[in-house]
């Protein structure tokens, strides 16, 4: 049985619309970014008395049963476009490339100062100095650019950050009005990892690695690079509109680097919620936590235009092999550190993680991410075993394409079957209708259908048949609901 929310308008819809991704008075807001929460209940009318007889209603119209006090969520799902600089455009490509770009042209610069500064009094010292100065100048051009770049995808991507994070506490806190106050297991993950290392955060990219996608994922994975030093600053408001001790600035850390620092103000019942082990005295009585950041990013392009990549044999496509190698790195380095607690004796407010579940979830993650070598396929695997694990310690997740909304809405309402298939078995039921239609009931019904026309104006995903044909099977939308072509 499936029960709506609260429908929203164009007047509520407070974001940036996907058709306006390119204004230059919003590039520093990301594009369509959505944050909405996914619920199930085991109360069942006295119609359907039992799991299967409430389950078999699913998928049909007459099931939408509007409610106004909802249990508290199973899970936050967080949608938007690329963290991508999309008003300045792609010309000289994303992030990642422009960086590469200037780390080759200081190393050739290096190879031209080696035999001291030219001085122009040969033919060979004027050629010298001629090359020095057009490479002095590039990098000056390329590091105008990365840092204008840089400045863009850092403001889209902690918005992101913040979203999630917000999601996470906010699904611990409701959670706490469930009967006899139980704990689901991504929230005491999320508390358990949060007290001893700090918060993971995952970006799971669709685009594909063709045209100005490829550049957008170069930006994408410029903002996870941005923002793995990051820090999230936690103090606790005093009263209600109190947003004085909201802001992000610039900290020197004790090897020198700068990390970034996001402050956030949490309500009081929000704060009480974080781990008593973590808060820290700052004078005059009050408090603050300081949580480390750790960001990963996790690629597969699925549309048409990645087909076209891996039959051409792209070189391209490489990108995203070593985005999802250089990340699958980074996890492990998060899930070690975090098994490096493992017998501690603390104090911990929350029981130790499940290790070997981790382990075998890493390993699975390890296994997809191999299959990537082979570039004349989509591996659509690596991002649900990235999802399960990201879950499984506890982080939050961003779910992006180009505009957050076709390829995305697929993907969440992929994810949302799958956390209701994992939600039933633990309570020992299971859906009593085939996968498939659950997913064609929540892309014909659910909220991501009225994202798309909340962005367009339009309610059908922007996929036509030629495309539709490219999608993986679990990608597709029902035959009523795609047709669209604003993008």
């Amino acid at each position: 049985m499936l029960i709506a929310g609260p429908t929203h308008t164009a007047d509520t819809l407070r974001t940036e619309k996907s058709t306006a991704k390119k204004a230059a008075e919003l590039e520093f807001v990301p594009t369509n970014l959505m944050v909405h929460s996914f619920h199930t209940s085991l109360t069942f009318s006295e119609k359907a008395a039992a799991p299967e007889s409430a389950s078999s209603d699913l998928g049909l119209p007459q099931a939408l049963l509007p409610t106004q006090n909802p249990e508290p969520p199973l899970m936050w799902l967080i949608s938007a476009g690329a963290t991508s600089a999309h008003a300045i455009s792609f010309k000289s490509g994303g992030l990642r490339k422009l960086r590469n770009e200037v780390a080759f042209a200081r190393r050739q610069l290096d190879a031209v100062l080696e035999g001291g500064l030219p001085d122009g009094n040969t033919e060979a010292d004027t050629a010298r100095q001629r090359t020095y100065e057009q490479l002095a100048l590039g990098i000056e051009v390329l590091d105008i650019n990365i840092e204008r770049r840089t400045d863009v995808v850092i403001s889209q991507g902690i918005s992101v950050v913040v979203a999630s994070f917000f999601a996470a506490l906010d699904s611990v806190v409701s959670g706490s009005s469930r009967p006899g106050q139980e704990q689901l297991h991504y929230e005491h993950q999320f508390l358990s990892a949060l007290e001893r290392i700090g918060y993971l955060v995952q970006l799971e990219s669709l685009l594909s690695t063709r045209g100005s996608e490829l550049h957008m994922l170069e930006d994408v994975a410029g903002t996870v690079r941005a923002l793995n030093a990051a820090r999230l600053e936690l103090l606790c408001t005093r009263h209600e509109g109190d947003n004085s001790c909201l802001g992000v600035s610039e900290a020197r850390a004790e090897n020198g680097a700068t990390r970034l620092v996001i402050r956030l103000g949490l309500r009081a019942d929000c704060y009480d919620a974080l781990p008593r082990r973590i808060r820290r005295r700052i004078g005059d009585g009050a408090e603050h936590v300081l949580v480390g950041v750790t960001t990963v990013l996790f690629t597969q392009g699925v549309n048409e235009q990645q087909s076209m990549a891996n039959k051409i044999g792209s070189s391209d496509v490489r990108l995203q092999d070593a985005i999802n190698r250089e990340n699958l790195q980074t996890m492990g380095l998060f899930r070690e550190r975090l098994e490096a607690t493992r017998g501690d004796a603390g104090p911990w407010q929350h029981d130790e993680p499940n290790w070997d579940d981790l382990q075998a979830l890493e390993e699975n993650l390890q296994a997809q991410v191999a299959t990537g070598a082979n570039l004349g396929e989509k591996h659509v695997g690596i991002l649900l075993s990235a999802e399960s694990l990201v879950r499984g310690l506890g982080g939050g997740r961003m779910t992006h394409c180009k505009s957050g909304k076709d390829r995305t809405g697929m993907s969440i309402t992929l994810e949302e079957t799958r956390a209701l298939e994992d939600f039933l078995s633990e309570q020992k039921y299971q859906l009593a209708q085939p996968k498939a239609q659950v997913i064609g009931t929540l892309r014909s019904y659910g909220v991501r259908r009225e994202n798309v026309r909340l962005n367009t104006g339009q309610d059908r995903y922007a996929f036509n048949q030629v495309q539709l044909k490219f999608l993986p099977a679990d990608y597709r939308p029902p035959a009523n609901a795609y047709g669209s072509s604003i993008s």
